[in-house]
């Protein structure tokens, strides 16, 4: 099993950031350089780098990344933190991406699936705004601020003080008839924690 205490010692002192022996004490996720870490992963576990910037899920792949989720708790970084420097080492900095065409559905649960399956949880800010772009949504970033989650037809949510990327998209079903799609993606650390899908007719 890669995710050991030595694989970690090793890594981390590899990387710089403490000398050997001494405890991690990085505060921000800033301070972990992707490339290096990249590079530093594929000689301590014996991978190839190609093999971690592919979209490969192998076992023997999915154990470097749990070790790297390791190695991130053991400098102290918030595990959604973890899952956006994870994000960089494999599609970042491969120059590759999953396909990101997004499935348009009415029912509202359907489609919020849908749009997890391109964005999950833990996706980097950046990327979550390039998917939603190249399926033709409008998008914009809004700090400290609030948006309505609609529960059902009747019910509504206001959530207050959150950072998200607020989008959305029109499609006409009718000649004068509009389908409208609302996407709520809340980031903490520039890392996707919490998704939001609403959708509604328009007409004269």
């Amino acid at each position: 099993m890669l995710a050991t205490e030595e694989w970690v010692a090793e890594t981390i002192t590899r990387l710089g950031e403490i000398p050997r022996g001494a405890r991690p004490q990085v505060k921000s996720v800033s301070r972990l350089n992707g490339e290096e870490l990249l590079r530093v992963t594929a000689r301590v576990s014996g991978k190839k780098e190609h093999e971690l910037r592919s979209g490969r899920k192998t076992r023997s792949l999915v154990e470097v990344k749990e070790a790297i989720i390791v190695m991130g708790r053991e400098l102290n970084q918030m595990p959604i933190a973890i899952a956006s420097i994870l994000f960089v080492v494999v599609s970042c900095f491969a120059g590759q991406h999953v396909p990101t065409k997004i499935k348009m559905q009415s029912d509202v649960r359907q489609m919020k699936a849908n749009v997890l399956k391109r964005i999950p949880i833990g996706t980097h800010l950046q990327e979550a705004n390039r998917v939603m772009e190249q399926n033709d949504f409008t998008c914009k970033i809004k700090e400290d601020s609030s948006f309505v989650e609609y529960l059902d037809e009747t019910t509504e949510k206001v959530h207050e003080g959150k950072d998200f990327l607020w989008c959305h998209k029109s499609m006409r079903i009718k000649p004068l008839t509009l389908r409208r799609w609302q996407v709520i993606i809340v980031y903490e650390h520039d890392a996707v924690s919490e998704l939001y899908v609403s959708s509604g007719i328009t007409a004269p």
